[in-house]
């Protein structure tokens, strides 16, 4: 059972998951994505992280969220405000596609 529910995750996110497959400029690996979130891990630990658990939090989600928006040449903070107001309008869209728009594929 618990099997099947991880292969759904990877039929149901085909577009998530495998942009390197279609631009060669994006690697089939993580390595590189690992290295980016490597410096706000080690300021996490440096600091003793957050005084509360949510701050800990809300500092990951804006690092991931943040690389690769900038990875795809997009201003952070531009294509979060924009999310946000699409989502006060539509609060049922998708987040992800908001900020990470899918691109054209041949």
């Amino acid at each position: 059972m618990i099997v099947r529910r991880i292969q759904d995750i990877f039929r149901d996110n085909e577009d998530r998951l495998y942009h390197w497959a279609y631009d060669r400029a994006v690697p089939a690996e993580s390595n590189l994505a690992e290295r980016d979130l490597g410096p706000a891990v080690i300021a996490g630990k440096v600091s003793f992280g957050s005084v509360i658990d949510v701050g800990a939090q809300v500092r990951s989600i804006l690092t991931t969220v943040t690389k690769p928006i900038r990875k795809r040449g997009m201003e952070a903070a531009t294509q979060i405000r924009q999310a946000l107001g699409l989502l006060a309008v539509n609060s049922e869209a998708a987040p992800y596609d908001m900020l990470f728009p899918c691109p054209s594929r041949p």
